[in-house]
C-alpha cells in the first residue's frame, strides 16, 4: 500500500487476519462478539493508510489508502436470529469496495469457466497458464464493447476457439509430405527375390546396426 501510494495508486482491498502484522485491532474473538455492524480501524497520519474490522456474519479485515470509515451508512441485511431484516451500520471504505470488487469476482468467474487444464507434475505451469487465461478474459471483454461484437457476437468458449485458431493459421508450418511411399526402405529391408519365395526364406547377417522399424530398436539385427 506505501508503494501504491507514492506512486500516486488509490488502493483498496481486503486482508486476511494473519497479515495483519500485530496492527494493534481487536481480536477476532472479541469482534465475533460485538454486534453486527460494529467496526474497529487504525490508520496512519503519515501515509493516510487504513486498517479496517467489521463486524458483518464474520469479521472482515480491509485496508486502503485512499478512503476512511466516514461517511457511514445503513444497509439491509437478514438476521437469522429476528427471522427479519435488520439496518446494520457500514462504514464507507467497505462500500467502496462492494462496489468496485464486481469485475474481479467476474474475471474469476470467466477464467475458472474456461481455464487452461493445470493438472500436471510442473510446479511452474499453474504460472504460467493463468495469465494467458487472464489476457483472453480481458480480450473477450474489449471486444464486446467493440462494435464487431453487434455484427458478430461471440460468447467466451467461441472467442476462445476463434483465438486458438488465428494462432494455429498464423503458426502453422505445413510440412511437404510425398504423395508416393519412400521404396529405399522396403528394398533395403529383404532382397526382392526373397520377398515372395514361398517361406524358405534364408537369412542374412547384416554388417551395419540399423533401428528397427518395427519396434524402434537399435540393436544388432539379421534380415530374412
Amino acid at each position: 500500500m506505501d508503494r501504491l501510494s507514492e506512486k500516486g495508486i488509490g488502493a483498496t482491498g481486503t486482508i486476511r487476519a494473519n497479515r495483519l502484522e500485530q496492527c494493534p485491532l481487536l481480536p477476532g474473538t472479541e469482534m465475533k462478539k460485538k454486534e453486527r455492524g460494529f467496526y474497529d480501524y487504525r490508520s496512519d497520519k503519515h501515509s493516510n493508510l487504513i486498517i479496517l474490522q467489521w463486524n458483518d456474519n464474520s469479521v472482515v479485515s480491509i485496508a486502503s489508502n485512499f478512503a476512511g470509515d466516514m461517511p457511514l451508512k445503513a444497509v439491509q441485511r437478514w438476521s437469522k436470529k429476528e427471522k427479519k431484516i435488520i439496518q446494520v451500520t457500514q462504514p464507507n471504505i467497505i462500500s467502496l469496495y462492494n462496489q468496485n470488487m464486481g469485475g474481479v469476482d467476474r474475471a474469476d468467474q470467466n477464467v475458472a469457466k474456461y481455464r487452461i487444464s493445470i493438472r500436471t507434475k510442473k510446479w511452474w505451469w499453474p504460472f504460467f497458464a493463468w495469465p494467458i487465461d487472464l489476457c483472453v478474459q480481458n480480450a473477450w471483454l474489449l471486444y464486446r464493447q467493440s462494435e464487431l461484437f453487434t455484427s458478430q457476437p461471440l460468447d467466451l468458449l467461441a472467442f476462445r476457439r476463434h483465438v486458438v485458431n488465428s494462432w494455429f493459421l498464423q503458426w502453422d508450418t505445413q510440412k511437404s509430405r510425398s504423395t508416393t511411399p519412400s521404396k529405399s526402405a522396403i528394398c533395403k529391408r529383404v532382397p526382392l527375390e526373397m520377398r515372395l519365395w514361398e517361406a524358405k526364406h534364408m537369412r542374412i547377417d547384416l554388417s551395419t546396426t540399423r533401428r528397427c522399424a518395427i519396434c524402434k530398436k537399435t540393436r544388432p539385427r539379421r534380415m530374412y
